[in-house]
Parts: structure tokens; sequence; C-alpha cells
């Protein structure tokens, strides 16, 4: 079922609704851009849930690592959250597959970390970070103490059996 509103095409997908909210966005701007005092809590609460997690960025730009700002005019309703485009295209773009740009990557943690300090902070440090993301733990300590260990046997086998 697709018919236009204001140049902008309402598309339902995947049992889900996409409708153009440009009139309602506006007034949200508007409500955002005011100060806030005359609101109350819950009128408050309700304009932060209505706004999707990218706020005003262009969630199709975001995905392509590119932070633009959406235009009220290409503004859509999708699962009860507005989300803003920065055009005509971006909009399209999301119609034909919303759920590959509302996936937002998270930071991923570092593959190498060194932990520096005294030993009663870094180590237990060290082992919570290893033992939270599932990263080996190389203790230089313990790899410097075996090594000594090894020398010292070492030098004593020699010591002992002088061939």
């Amino acid at each position: 079922h697709g018919f236009e509103t204001n140049g902008i095409e309402d598309v339902e997908s995947e049992s889900f609704e996409m409708e153009t909210m440009e009139s309602e966005a506006i007034d949200l701007d508007e409500h955002l851009e005011r100060n806030n005092d005359g609101l109350t809590v819950d009128e408050r609460n309700e304009q932060i849930r209505s706004m999707s997690e990218f706020n005003k960025l262009c969630p199709v730009n975001f995905s392509y690592g590119v932070f633009k700002l959406g235009v009220v005019h290409y503004c859509i309703k999708f699962m009860d959250k507005l989300y803003f485009f920065a055009g005509p295209e971006e909009l399209q773009l999301f119609e034909k597959s919303p759920k590959q740009y509302l996936e937002i990557p998270r930071p991923s943690v570092p593959v190498r970390a060194i932990f520096y300090g005294p030993e009663a902070l870094s180590c237990p440090a060290a082992n919570a970070v290893s033992h939270l993301f599932g990263y080996n733990l190389i203790d230089v300590k313990n790899i410097e103490y075996a090594h000594v260990k090894i020398q010292k046997l070492s030098l004593i086998l020699r010591s002992s059996n002088p061939s």
C-alpha cells in the first residue's frame, strides 16, 4: 500500500509501519528547541522516547560512517520512532531495507592492552578484563619467572654433570 503524502511515500514493510511524520517532526523539533520549563516530566519523557537512537542523524549515512544531520522534510516514523534522513535517496534506501540501517556498530575493545602499575592494581584489572572479554592474558612477570627458573635449572644441571 503506497500513497503520496507531502511528496514522500508511505510504506508498509515486514509488518512494521513506516509513515511520514513531517508535521509531527516539526512539532517535535519546535518542542525540543523551546525551553523545557513548561513541559511536564511525562511530556519530556515522551519526546525522548519518540526519537530514534540516532536522534537527528541520518541512519543511512551513519551506517556508512558519515555523520550527517537529517532534514525534517525527510522524516518517517518506523516502529514508533522518528528517523530523519538527509535526502530522498537516503529515505528510499531505508524504506527498502530498514533493518540494515538500524544496526549501530558498537566499538570493539582492542585486542592488545597493557596494564602497567603496582601489581596490586594492575593484576586484578588485567584478570578481570581478560575474563570479561575472553582474551588470553600474558603475564610478563610469570614468563620472566619461568625463564629465570629454566636458566637456574640449566646451570644446576651443567654444574652437577661436568662432561
